[in-house]
C-alpha cells in the first residue's frame, strides 16, 4: 500500500504525462496530430514521413484478452499510419495511455513479489486489473526484451502483459502469459 505522499507523488508524474496529451477545447484529440506545430516540434528522426509509415504488422502472438487490448491495437496502429514509426518511444507511450483513458485510469502501482512474499510496487500502464502493456523499440531480436517482461510478470499477480515493439519497419503485437 502506497503512503498518501507516494500515491501523491505517482498521480503528479502519471499526469504530468496526461497532460502532454490532454483533450482540446473540444473534449477529444484525435491521432491527426501531423499537420499542426506538434509533428514539427517532436519529430525525432531525420526518415522522412513517407519512410516512416512504410511498417509491417506482426500479431502472430497476439490475443485480444479484453476490449482494451483491441482498443490498443488498433490505436497503436492508428498513431503509427499518422505519424509513422522511428519517432521517440515516450512519445507513442504517452499518446496511448491518453487515448486508453489517461493517467489516472491507466498508471497504477503493481505489487511485485518474490514466492509469495511482497518485495514493492512499480508503476505500470495497465489495461485493466489483470493486464499491462508495455511499448519498445528493441531491433534485431527482442528476445532479451520478451526474456525480462516474462520475468517481471512472474513476479506479479497479472495475467498478461500486452506488448507492442516497434522493431525498425516491423511493428511486433505479442501477449504475454506467466510461464
Amino acid at each position: 500500500m502506497l503512503s498518501p505522499a507516494k500515491n501523491r507523488e505517482r498521480v503528479k508524474v502519471c499526469r504530468q504525462t496526461h497532460a502532454r496529451w490532454g483533450a482540446s477545447r473540444h473534449g477529444h484529440r484525435s491521432a491527426g496530430l501531423r499537420h499542426g506545430a506538434f509533428a514539427h516540434e517532436f519529430v525525432s528522426t531525420t526518415l522522412a514521413s513517407e519512410e516512416r509509415r512504410r511498417f509491417s504488422v506482426v500479431e502472430g502472438e497476439w490475443v485480444e484478452v479484453n476490449p482494451a487490448s483491441g482498443q490498443l491495437n488498433a490505436k497503436t496502429i492508428e498513431l503509427l499510419d499518422d505519424w509513422g514509426a522511428f519517432l521517440d518511444v515516450n512519445l507513442y507511450g504517452g499518446a496511448l495511455v491518453h487515448f486508453l483513458g489517461g493517467a489516472n485510469s491507466g498508471c497504477k502501482p503493481v505489487e511485485r513479489f518474490s514466492g509469495s512474499r511482497p518485495i514493492g510496487t512499480q508503476n505500470l500502464n495497465m489495461l485493466d486489473q489483470d493486464s499491462a502493456f508495455a511499448f519498445t523499440t528493441k531491433q534485431g531480436s527482442a528476445s532479451v526484451m520478451r526474456e525480462h517482461l516474462e520475468r517481471f510478470l512472474h513476479h506479479t499477480r497479472l495475467k498478461f502483459i500486452q506488448w507492442v515493439n516497434l522493431n525498425r519497419h516491423r511493428v511486433e503485437f505479442a501477449t504475454l502469459r506467466p510461464r
